[in-house]
């Protein structure tokens, strides 16, 4: 098990007309007893956030704590941007395990 703080810069290209509002789902693929997993956000929060709200005109620095399940080998870390606006497709970006 571990306790873990992830650290995003979520960055606005373009030109900064309005805010960007939606919500952000993080999830972490890796093993579990030689299994392949994957922990969704209310996996790693232990059952409290589901997405995260976020609003930024520019950049916004986020962090989130989240916990990892005795035995389970991280490899991957997914975020998911889902805009507020209809019609906008969500981003997604994933990146490899890094523990600093």
């Amino acid at each position: 098990a571990g306790q873990f703080r992830v650290h995003l810069a979520l960055v606005r290209s373009g030109r900064p007309d309005e805010a960007v509002t939606g919500s952000l789902t993080l999830s972490v693929d890796g093993e579990s007893a030689g299994v392949p997993s994957t922990l969704n956000l209310s996996a790693l929060t232990g059952g409290k956030q589901r997405e995260l709200p976020v609003t930024f005109r520019y950049f916004e620095n986020f962090e989130q704590e989240i916990a990892l399940p005795s035995g389970f080998q991280a490899e991957r870390l997914t975020v998911v941007m889902r805009p507020g606006r209809k019609g906008l497709t969500p981003l997604t970006q994933t990146f490899l395990w890094n523990v600093d």
